[in-house]
């Protein structure tokens, strides 16, 4: 005869009957331990905010930067013609440090880099942006990522046949006011009634209008890719040229980007090759 006991839901117990000659019955005990299975649950971590470059367009961008602004919560872009003063600008956690700097870890292709490299690369080489925000998300990058952490992802070449695209603008800039000031006869004649000494050299130049003109800016991009099952590539250039409204001042950048990906072995090695190059010339 066999039946089996549960005690208090922790030890199983079976016990034996076994018959003898005699009428007294040994009892033999099997005492087996239950297991038991903790696990630890920490705080859950919060989704990364991924944005995609063609989703995010709203009219014309020539600056990569550009597409962060006013997109994701917590990342703000300061609104500054100097493209020195704009890279300064870009934060993601806020200004948090006195003495540290502020400006976010940039990743671009999981390769370290700066805002600098990425206000170079043009927005249509852009796949993708991966704004990392908390603390569990930036752990990876230890106190690099304390002011955040902007993961970049570049375009690749895919398989089919070779695509080439183009993209390029043009525009104008012009000044419509200025200010109110003296022409040379009327300063002339304020300075007489008021017995003030000028040294008058005779000219009446109107120095607003003598360093104003009209605003060029224009951008090109061309691209061309294509690939295999086992191969892809893609190779890009840009240039860009913005002169200013004030003469003598402007900027002109010339980028170019190539990326090679082999497949090998089955799939089983991944060889990738990528070459990025900016050349850049600021009027001041």
């Amino acid at each position: 005869m066999q039946k089996k006991v549960y005690l208090c839901n922790q030890i199983m117990s079976n016990q034996y009957l076994i018959p003898l000659k005699r009428t007294v019955p040994i009892i033999l005990m099997l005492l087996l331990p239950l297991a038991v299975h903790a696990e630890i649950v920490g705080p859950e971590v919060s989704e990364a905010d991924t944005l995609r470059v063609e989703t995010s367009r709203r009219g014309h961008l020539t600056n990569s930067l550009d597409v962060l602004n006013g997109q994701t919560a917590g990342v703000t872009v300061g609104s500054n013609t100097n493209p020195e003063a704009m890279l300064s600008s870009v934060r993601v956690r806020g200004n948090h440090s006195l003495t540290g700097g502020n400006e976010p870890l940039v990743m671009i292709d999981g390769m370290s880099s700066d805002l600098r490299t990425l206000a170079t690369i043009f927005p249509g080489d852009i796949e993708s942006f991966t704004i990392l925000k908390d603390a569990a998300q930036t752990a990876q990058y230890g106190a690099r990522g304390a002011a955040g952490v902007i993961e970049v992802r570049t375009r690749r070449g895919a398989e089919g046949k070779i695509h080439v695209s183009y993209a390029g603008n043009i525009g104008f800039a012009h000044a419509d006011k200025f200010l109110r000031m003296l022409n040379a006869d009327e300063y002339r004649s304020l300075a007489g009634s008021r017995g003030m000494a000028i040294a008058d050299g005779g000219s009446s130049t109107d120095w607003q209008r003598a360093i104003i003109r009209t605003g060029l800016v224009h951008n090109h991009h061309l691209a061309i890719g294509g690939g295999t099952e086992n191969s892809s590539y893609r190779g890009a250039i840009s240039f860009s040229q913005n002169n200013s409204i004030v003469r003598e001042m402007g900027t002109r950048n010339l980028t170019a980007k190539v990326d090679v990906t082999q497949h090998m072995l089955s799939k089983r090695l991944t060889f990738d090759l990528g070459l990025f190059g900016a050349l850049g010339h600021n009027h001041t």
